[in-house]
């Protein structure tokens, strides 16, 4: 059970952009290709059964059904809406327990799971580094996290950036807004860098940072983890393609890629399945 001293942990507001089920009802529904491509991740990285595991930020259960194999299973997250749409969605099964709380704050003992799986949270944080240490802290020894970041070393990027399109080089260190690097004006792309801002919010749902891989790596062997494996993921996330071609095809396409292009890191994903050292 968890920890509820509440000198051990807070839970914060949550970001208005959570308050109802839009996230839901308006954003999935049109992202089918997105949600078979973190489902192919997480069928090739997670252990298929285990005692215990924790998903932070599970927001309304999406990927609940794929922890069938494990005896109680955890869905945290900041947002009490989504979690009660996560409890109507799964019913009155024993095995899942919502829990309201911070992926900075997890009110859970020390090595408390046999697994972690974190997707679609930590480009919503300026510096994931706490939040990944906090995972590693719960995790057992040589248990396993799954976890999913922005990644701006992606093919788009590289693009713009050799098209004088974007300031800031997709291939250094650091974290960036995409929204405050793209789309220029045809060569004026400038020499400063337009890298996150600090923000006095730890996380933001109406923010999108897309983290450098060598800084993901960095956290995660930070917390005390080895990264085993990577995934580069949402190969073909285009408006073009997802709309006009078959999901069928795009995700056949998908899965044999996933893995083969992963030291490239073209996608705008990047899946890592790290353990804890013992």
């Amino acid at each position: 059970m968890p920890d509820t001293n509440p000198a051990h942990f807070s839970v914060s507001e949550p970001d208005p952009a959570y308050a109802d089920l839009s996230y839901r009802d308006s954003f999935w529904p049109s992202r089918k290709y997105e949600d078979r491509c973190d489902r192919m991740a997480l069928e090739a990285f997670l252990p298929k059964t285990g005692d215990r595991l924790i998903e932070v930020g599970a927001g309304f259960g999406r990927l609940a059904d794929e922890y069938i194999g494990y005896r109680e299973v955890v869905l945290l997250d900041l947002s009490a809406v989504q979690l009660a749409a996560a409890r109507e969605r799964l019913g009155d099964d024993p095995r899942y327990i919502t829990v309201q709380g911070s992926a900075f704050h997890l009110p859970f003992p020390d090595a408390s799971f046999d697994a972690v799986v974190c997707v679609r949270v930590i480009h919503h944080l300026d510096d994931p580094g706490p939040a990944i240490a906090e995972m590693a802290r719960v995790l057992r020894p040589n248990g396993v996290l799954v976890l999913e970041s922005s990644n701006k070393r992606n093919l788009k990027s590289i693009a713009l950036y050799a098209l004088r399109r974007q300031r800031q080089s997709p291939f250094g260190p650091g974290s960036q807004i995409p929204e405050d690097v793209s789309f220029m004006p045809r060569g004026t792309r400038k020499n400063t860098a337009a890298a996150a801002p600090p923000s006095d919010r730890p996380w933001s749902a109406s923010t999108d940072v897309d983290h450098a891989p060598s800084d993901l790596r960095h956290w995660v062997e930070a917390a005390g983890l080895r990264i085993e494996a990577t995934r580069s993921v949402s190969l073909f996330r285009t408006p073009t393609l997802t709309r006009h071609v078959p999901l069928r095809l795009l995700t056949a396409l998908e899965r044999p890629f996933q893995a083969l292009v992963a030291p490239l890191t073209p996608g705008p994903s990047i899946v890592v399945r790290a353990i804890r050292n013992g």
